[in-house]
């Protein structure tokens, strides 16, 4: 239970960091 809640924070934590990257990158080409 505990690697499969793990596996989920990770696999969240990496969506929202690449998110972020992206929006970041989006508005740099913008700008």
């Amino acid at each position: 239970m505990r690697r499969t809640t793990d596996r989920v924070a990770q696999y969240t934590a990496f969506a929202l960091v690449a998110g972020v990257a992206t929006t970041l990158v989006l508005l740099a080409l913008w700008l």
